[in-house]
């Protein structure tokens, strides 16, 4: 960041993190749900993160010029926003990152945290099923457990169909205004099974907005506004 100008800043890399929470109150009326919109971030995507951790390795041990990169982690920025009153975390699997650290940050801060995993039910890897393809991009693949995933750390794991993570994802754009991935509907989705249990009335729930919905204009995302408009 700039000294003379302390809100501009000298490099892409600066704007990585420190992503908002934003209250999805027309989506859950009755509950607190809080969608960290990773989107917000330069290249629009959560794996932001996990680009300038590699940069930051690289410069580290020499192999890259350092650039003054700045990271603030997920679970310290969730934290933080929240004031420490986060009680679950929902999150889909893709590398295994964000969970795991977020949710070790969080579960060490707040031994009670529940964490619940997500994945895709036509590829129920975590489950002990088997993986068939499916259509929530960026979470898991069929080469099996990500070697990151600390499989001990979450408490349950909850499956969303593809169908159902594409309609959520529309939906969140018809109610909240937001144009984010299907992931994000899958994240949505479980969010709401686990809002709807009695143990978690009256306690904040946060889930990851991935990504923005710009990269999937072209896929089945949005089959409906093109056969609207035809």
């Amino acid at each position: 960041m700039d000294a003379q100008f302390p809100r501009v800043y000298e490099s892409p890399t600066e704007l990585v993190g420190r992503t908002p929470l934003l209250r999805l109150g027309n989506l859950f009326p009755d509950a607190t749900v809080l969608g960290k919109l990773e989107f917000f971030s330069p290249a629009g995507s959560v794996k932001d993160r996990t680009a300038l951790s590699i940069v930051r390795a690289a410069e580290a041990d020499g192999r890259l010029k350092p650039g003054g990169t700045i990271i603030e982690t997920t679970g310290p920025e969730i934290w933080e926003d929240t004031g420490g009153r986060v009680d679950v975390l929902v999150s889909t699997v893709g590398t295994g990152g964000t969970i795991t650290g977020a949710g070790s940050y969080l579960r060490e801060k707040n031994p009670d945290l529940r964490i619940y995993a997500v994945e895709p039910a036509e590829a129920p890897v975590l489950s002990g099923g088997q993986f068939t393809p499916h259509k929530i991009q960026g979470i898991i693949g069929g080469n099996g457990f990500p070697p990151v995933l600390d499989t001990a750390l979450y408490d349950e794991v909850v499956t969303i169909s593809s169908d159902v993570a594409i309609e959520t994802s529309r939906e969140l754009m018809r109610a909240e205004g937001l144009f984010a991935g299907v992931s994000a509907g899958a994240n949505i989705a479980a969010a709401r099974i686990v809002a709807g249990r009695p143990e978690h009335a009256g306690q904040t729930i946060v889930t990851f907005l991935c990504d923005t919905g710009e990269r999937y204009v072209s896929s089945e995302l949005f089959d409906h506004a093109r056969e609207t408009s035809e």
